[in-house]
């Protein structure tokens, strides 16, 4: 019996893995328009009603999260630490004395704007922020 469950489990994986990658045109049109130069593209299904789209955008490896119908909800992008905007560095080099930017991501969506997530570190402990672009901090 126990085999027959984990061979059930192991084909639905399989099957949704399988399906999940092809989104809806509404979803590839609009993702087209906003990225063209976009490559390694990979997709995969977000909850029940959202697709995600992971890919290199002019050399920033980036993720972008789209409805069924293709809209467009947010986008995230991994950047380097050293093209934090100047807000951000000056709050962290003020407020967070010690610490080191070891690793950010900048969000942007239609709802939120943009956002910097960013990753903290002095010696073994590391902690994680989130800052507007003029450096102001947001609680998540």
């Amino acid at each position: 019996m126990k085999k027959i469950a984990l061979t059930l489990i192991v084909l639905v994986i399989t099957f949704t893995h399988t399906f999940a990658g092809t989104p809806p045109s509404d979803v590839l049109n609009t993702f087209k328009k906003m990225y063209p130069s976009s490559s390694k593209v990979t997709w995969g299904k977000e909850k029940s009603d959202a697709w995600q789209a992971e890919f290199v955008n002019e050399g920033y490896t980036m993720e972008a999260l789209f409805t069924e119908k293709g809209t467009w909800l947010h986008s995230k992008t991994t950047i380097r630490t050293t093209n934090l905007p100047s807000g951000i560095k000056e709050a962290i080099r003020t407020r967070y004395t010690g610490w080191e930017a070891t690793a950010a991501n900048k969000t942007e969506s239609a709802l939120e704007g943009s956002q910097y997530e960013v990753v903290l570190k002095m010696g073994a402990d590391t902690k994680s922020f989130t800052f507007k672009e003029d450096g102001t901090s947001i609680e998540k």
